[in-house]
Parts: structure tokens; C-alpha cells; sequence
């Protein structure tokens, strides 16, 4: 009997558990490397099925059995596995509950499948298993405290810059310092007119003081706040035009739909949301190491070549257009 070793499996609460002859037993109690076990069943059938196991280089040796007051089921190791490989995929993936009971069943012979817990049983285990990483949820603005390893990114830089309460609202604000940008904004009802405002940083530098004075001379009343802001800052990008560097929005269009797939769902829990967030940073850290690296950029759309052709035939031209025109010509090549 020493020359028989046990095979080990886990439970869903990652317990050790040992296949004695197609039983599965879980440890009652070890002294040193001598293991005793009992039939899982103990309690729900009063099995008193025993077994006693040496460990002998992680490998689980029997020693002696007791038996059992019931019969083996063939299918229940072959369960088990499969439920740590549910446990697993609930883990590493954010596939969708039925997505991932599904996968199971397709690798399960109609022979074990009838053996696994129900539907529900299932889809709640996976639910459990994520959660339990986190914190409970919190019940309300005030009782949300963020961990401290939700406060640093995942190489253990700052990552929550600002946590402020404004009247009944709460911010949370999580970036780098090394990833801030200024970006500008705008509605897009403003007309074609207030389109000329971005198209002032295809102007070199030392021209857009005095254009950006005749431009303010012709802007509706309603853009006053937007003039303000832009006089504070505004995007120059003539060295993206000389240098084709792409200006289209479409990444971040892309980004979005990227991200719910991200998440996986509705209602996943504000701890959910910020884990992601801080794999979603790590992720863009490591792209942007690929960039520095000379990793050449995607090919973009026809129609995005295309308006990128007609605004850079625009600049060329720059020289022959009256400043307005140009801007005017710029204007009608930009979407907000």
C-alpha cells in the first residue's frame, strides 16, 4: 500500500482534498508529515471512511483505509477538477458567468456533466470568487475607503492623485504624473465658426497671438468661456501635420468598447472598476515602452487618410490663403 499515491485535488475554497480508490477525502489533521483523512461525506452521509497518508516529497503516500458506508462515484473527481477550472477562469478572465459555465460543459462528457451543481450554483461560485479579493462594498460615498494597494499603480507608483467631496458628490481622480495631458473641449452645436478654435494650433507658434485677437472679434457670445479657457491653453499641432502624426479619435472610440468588455458587465462593484483601472494603466505603460521601442503605429482608415491628405494639402498651401480662409478650410476638416 506505501507504493499507492494519492492523487490531490482542490475544492472551491482551495482545500486540499485526496482521491483514495475514487473517494474524496479531506485532511482532519497531520502530525509532522503523517496525514489523516476523512471521507467528505462525513457530515452529510456519517461516513467514517478514514485513510492515513505519508508525505514523502509533496506526494501523498497511503498508509492504511478505513471503509466507507456508501459507494464511490466515478464522476466526482472528474467534477471537482472541472470546478477548479471554473475557479481558475472566473480568476484570470473577465468572461461573463454563462460564458464561462458554458466552456465547461462543452469540455465534459455527457457522462460527468449531469454530476456538476446546477446553473445557478455555478454562476453564483464565480461570482463569489471575484468577490473575494475585495473589500464589501461600500454602502454609500462616505463609507468608501479605497485599499492601499488601489492606491498605487501595479509597479507601486502614486495612482489616486485626488479623493474631494463636493457637496453631496465625491471625486476620485486616478492617473500618473507622467501620463498628464491638457486636452481641450467643446459642444458640438457651436457651429462651423467655433470650429476655427482648434484649428489655430495648425498655425506656427508666433502667428496664432494675433490671429487668435481677430478670431475673438468674430466669435458669438456664447464661446466667451471657451475663448477664456483656450487663451490658457490650446494644442499645437503643426509638428504632428509636417511630421504625419496621426490626430484621429477613433483609439479612443475604440478604447471605450474595449473597456466594457474590460469590465464585463453592469454593476461589477466600484473595487472591480478601480482593479481594472490599474491594469488598464499598466497596460498603456507597457504600449508606450512598445512606441519609444519603434513598434510602428496601426493603419489608419481611408476616409481618416483621406482628411488627413486634404488637411495637409491645407498646410502646404498656407502661404497663398488669406489667415481666415486657412482656418475656415482647417475648420471644415475638424469634428468634435
Amino acid at each position: 500500500m506505501n507504493n499507492i499515491i494519492c492523487e490531490v485535488v482542490h475544492s472551491i475554497r482551495n482545500k486540499e482534498k485526496i482521491n483514495v480508490n475514487g473517494y474524496l477525502m479531506v485532511k482532519d489533521k497531520n502530525r509532522q508529515n503523517l496525514y489523516y483523512w476523512c471521507c467528505e461525506n462525513r457530515d452529510t452521509l456519517q461516513c467514517n471512511g478514514r485513510a492515513t497518508t505519508r508525505l514523502i516529497e509533496d506526494q501523498h503516500h497511503l498508509q492504511s483505509v478505513a471503509n466507507h458506508n456508501h459507494a464511490a462515484e466515478a464522476s466526482r473527481v472528474n467534477v471537482v477538477k472541472s470546478i477548479n477550472v471554473l475557479k481558475e477562469r472566473a480568476q484570470q478572465t473577465n468572461d461573463q458567468p454563462v460564458q464561462i459555465i458554458q466552456t465547461i460543459a462543452a469540455d465534459n462528457s455527457q457522462e460527468i456533466y449531469p454530476y456538476f451543481p446546477s446553473r445557478d450554483a455555478l454562476r453564483q461560485s464565480v461570482k463569489r470568487i471575484r468577490r473575494v479579493n475585495f473589500p464589501a462594498e461600500p454602502q454609500s460615498l462616505e463609507s468608501l475607503i479605497i485599499p492601499e494597494n488601489m492606491q498605487k499603480t501595479l509597479d507601486g507608483s502614486d495612482f489616486l492623485i485626488k479623493d474631494s467631496t463636493i457637496g453631496h458628490d465625491r471625486i476620485l481622480l486616478f492617473t500618473t504624473t507622467s501620463g498628464l495631458t491638457v486636452r481641450y473641449g467643446t459642444d458640438e452645436t457651436f457651429s462651423l465658426l467655433i470650429r476655427h478654435i482648434p484649428a489655430l494650433a495648425f498655425l506656427p507658434p508666433d502667428e496664432i497671438p494675433t490671429v487668435f485677437d481677430e478670431l475673438k472679434t468674430n466669435m458669438p457670445v456664447e464661446a466667451n468661456e471657451i475663448m477664456e479657457w483656450f487663451e490658457h491653453y490650446y494644442i499645437r499641432v503643426t509638428d504632428n501635420i509636417e511630421y504625419a502624426f496621426p490626430r484621429t479619435q477613433n483609439s479612443v472610440e475604440a478604447w471605450h468598447r474595449r473597456w466594457d468588455v474590460l469590465v464585463g458587465g453592469a454593476h461589477v462593484g466600484v473595487f472591480k472598476i478601480i482593479m481594472e483601472i490599474q491594469k488598464e494603466q499598466n497596460r498603456v505603460q507597457l504600449e508606450a515602452e512598445s512606441i519609444l521601442r519603434g513598434l510602428p503605429r496601426n493603419l489608419t482608415k481611408r476616409k481618416d487618410r483621406e482628411r488627413e491628405s486634404r488637411i495637409q494639402m491645407l498646410y502646404n498651401d498656407r502661404e497663398n490663403r488669406p489667415v481666415m480662409d486657412f482656418l475656415r478650410g482647417i475648420a471644415h476638416n475638424i469634428s468634435f
